[in-house]
């Protein structure tokens, strides 16, 4: 069973690329085989151990759930997948796999994914995608290093439980673990940088005794605030970008402070609070930052927004029962700095879009819970309603997957225009609710039909529910302005202009408004504004904007 921990966090990472709803599917099989196995082999041990970790976990789990059944009409299929997955996860490394067989399998697991890293950057490998050159098994550098900082600090953590032993893998782990740290580096992640830095401090304070852990935890955080200071101005505009994320996200909390706003909203309503953010701050010097967000780069203050003041307080609960519990053996503390390294990643990043990262917050939740208060009479009847659960999950899978991989085919062909814009719109009216479960896919649909040229009374009932972002609803706004509602089309325009004030595209919709409203005054206003925007990739559609406003600017000057 060990062997199987081991192999599962040491090749999660190259699934990680798959939809996410295929990976928890993966996830969700293995464990229902290894509970029947167990159930079969050991029906005789009947007491499940619970301990304090475990019971904060199942309140925070169920809280989510119960405001995502009183939000949004439900869970939507993907978070259930997911959320299912890691159940499974923390199950398997709760009650049968080792503490060291999950730090084995981050070493090696950092190690692989280290070589990967290694080859793309010599040219041997392809990264996943062209706009990098590492990107390890993931689709970014991002969750790369953060991935590589949790192995890193465990397998370094590993190295100083194995050196009080003095033995030769030792020495082993010690170089594996600045291999880690030296791509960490390569990928160009201050986040992953600050995080194994953090997780080392916890690590020589746990290594220290008396008077001198006071004054190193003053030098420490001395350092802390100075290496803060510098990834700050490393990447200014990256940091202030969000900054004004953490600002807006700070609105969202005001409004709903003790629920929050609901799981899985937060993509659907951040641009709107940035919109309204930057309406009541036209000078505010975060503009020149600003761009579409669909995650606050912080967990802590995702889980304020969408669950509120409850949510994040249960959430807190469970890392206070595992670094205020007692010392149970030598991998306690290494798993209390691992995990203190995936939090402060957390702050941020984005590790609860990546299914990988969550894996592993669930393995080492599990391993390293602490105040065991109670025994559960039945282990063999918890193992076979595990194993029907999972099976459960597997019969949905197949059927979502069934009925997403149609949607998708649908929606494809309406952007090749293989569909007429009738036979789009019965569409989406017959599937509306299967599409609301993937935004992406309802946006999609619906946004296809608004530049297919639909009458605006066919689709108003829809529009509402598109997702708030810049180009979306400047694709609305043309929508209206071919039917000549002015007035709606500069409602949809302006709104796309203060979410992102310094792209070019809802300034140049706007200008091309007003010439066919025939309001010259007001397109010349807005043709010097297209000229006046500075342009970070300039590209063939920011060419033709400023070319059709300095063409327009020419005529209309030589018409006075």
């Amino acid at each position: 069973m060990n062997v199987l921990g081991v192999a599962i966090i040491a090749i999660i990472p190259f699934w990680g690329l798959m939809a996410i709803y295929v990976i928890p599917m993966i996830v969700a099989v293995l464990m229902a085989v290894v509970c029947l196995m167990y159930f079969i082999k050991k029906p005789d041990k009947r007491n499940v151990k619970m301990n304090l970790t475990d019971v904060a976990v199942l309140l925070f789990v169920f809280y989510g759930v119960v405001r995502s059944l009183f939000v949004g009409g439900g869970l939507q299929w993907n978070f259930y997948f997911k959320w299912g997955a890691l159940a499974c996860l923390y199950f398997l490394f709760r009650y049968f796999i080792s503490k060291k067989a999950l730090c084995y399998g981050l070493v090696f697991g950092g190690f692989i994914q280290s070589v990967v890293g290694l080859l793309q950057i010599s040219g041997v490998m392809e990264p996943s995608t062209s706009l990098f050159e590492i990107t390890g098994s993931f689709s970014n550098p991002g969750p790369y290093a953060g991935f590589l900082s949790v192995c890193c600090i465990c397998t370094l953590s590993f190295a100083v439980v194995k050196y009080k032993e003095k033995v030769v893998i030792t020495y082993v782990l010690f170089g594996t673990a600045l291999f880690m740290a030296v791509m960490i580096i390569v990928a160009d992640s201050r986040a992953a940088v600050m995080s194994v830095v953090g997780a080392i401090s916890l690590l020589l304070f746990y290594n220290l005794k008396g008077n001198a852990r006071k004054w190193y935890v003053i030098s420490a955080a001395v350092a802390m605030a100075f290496l803060v200071s510098v990834l700050y101005f490393y990447r200014k505009d990256s940091a202030d970008g969000r900054l004004l994320i953490w600002r807006v996200s700070a609105d969202m909390i005001s409004d709903s402070p003790v629920l929050g706003l609901g799981p899985g909203t937060f993509d659907k309503t951040y641009m709107t609070y940035q919109m309204k953010y930057f309406m009541e701050n036209p000078d505010s010097d975060y503009s020149a930052v600003a761009g579409y967000t669909k995650f606050p780069y912080n967990e802590f203050i995702h889980v304020a927004v969408e669950c509120g003041v409850v949510g994040l307080v249960l959430l807190l609960a469970i890392f206070v029962t595992v670094f205020v519990g007692k010392k149970t053996d030598m991998l306690h503390a290494p798993l209390k700095c691992t995990l203190l390294g995936w939090c402060i990643f957390a702050c941020f990043s984005y590790p609860a879009e990546v299914f990988v990262l969550m894996a592993l917050l669930a393995a080492l939740l599990a391993s390293s819970g602490s105040g065991e208060i109670v025994h559960l009479k039945g282990k063999g009847v918890v193992c076979l309603l595990f194993v029907v659960a999972c099976g459960y999950g597997v019969h949905s899978f197949f059927c979502y997957n069934g009925k997403i991989v149609e949607l998708r085919r649908v929606v494809a062909m309406s952007e090749r225009r293989m569909i007429e814009k009738d036979s789009l719109l019965r569409f989406v009216e017959g599937n509306y609710s299967q599409l609301q479960a993937d935004q992406h896919l309802y946006d999609r649909s619906v946004l296809n039909l608004c530049e297919l040229g639909v009458e605006r009374g066919e689709i108003e009932h829809l529009i509402g529910s598109v997702s708030p972002s810049c180009l979306n609803y400047c694709t609305i706004g043309r929508m209206f302005l071919r039917n000549c509602d002015y007035d709606r089309a500069e409602e949809y325009f302006t709104q796309a202009h203060y979410m992102v004030p310094t792209m070019i595209t809802p300034v140049y919709e706007m200008f091309r408004m007003y010439v066919a409203k025939g309001d010259c005054q007001k397109a010349d206003v807005y043709a010097r504004k297209v000229l006046e925007v500075p342009i970070k990739v300039e590209n063939t559609k920011t060419l033709r904007a400023k070319w059709d406003a300095q063409l327009f600017l020419k005529n209309h000057k030589h018409s006075h």
